[in-house]
């Protein structure tokens, strides 16, 4: 028999490592009864420092978690508000704003840096930066306003 090597197959080890770690010795015997050889080839390995692939998970762990919260506190907030209204909400806010917010655009930015050669990356660390310098200069406008306030009452 002479060893052909099959076309590579594509894997994705930023995907799952449980999926691919059987995955050469579940083909292996198909190609040598085939008499060629395996190629596998990783089209998207995981990011340096990330060894287990998790970083994401935890990132979209930090969105789910923010979400409880917000139920949490709409319950606290307005104990009244039905459930229609209650869902309403949270369904206008996580689809208009997922990637506005700060956790959505942590989430891009780090999903497109890591995985997917930075694209989507710029836009979620563009919006980071954005809340930055928002909540700097309401920071410094606060800051401002309640100087001007304590030199009036001063003056009276």
């Amino acid at each position: 028999m002479t060893s052909s090597p099959l076309p590579a197959g594509s894997v994705a080890s930023s995907a799952t490592q449980a999926a691919l770690s059987g995955l050469p010795d579940q083909l292996e015997p198909a190609a040598e009864s085939a008499g060629a050889e395996l190629t596998v080839r990783d089209v998207v390995p995981r990011a340096s420092g990330d060894s287990a692939g998790l970083a994401i998970f935890y990132a979209a762990f930090g969105l789910v978690l923010g979400g409880f919260l917000f139920g949490v506190n709409t319950y606290q907030i307005a104990p009244g508000l039905g459930f229609g209204a209650r869902m309403g909400s949270v369904a206008l806010l996580g689809e208009r704003f997922a990637y506005v917010l700060p956790p959505g655009a942590g989430v891009r930015a780090l999903a497109g840096t890591s995985y997917f050669d930075g694209g989507g990356a710029a836009l979620g660390v563009a919006v980071l930066l954005a809340w930055i310098v928002v909540g700097t200069l309401v920071i410094f406008w606060l800051d401002r306003r309640a100087a001007t306030s304590a030199a009036r009452e001063k003056s009276s």
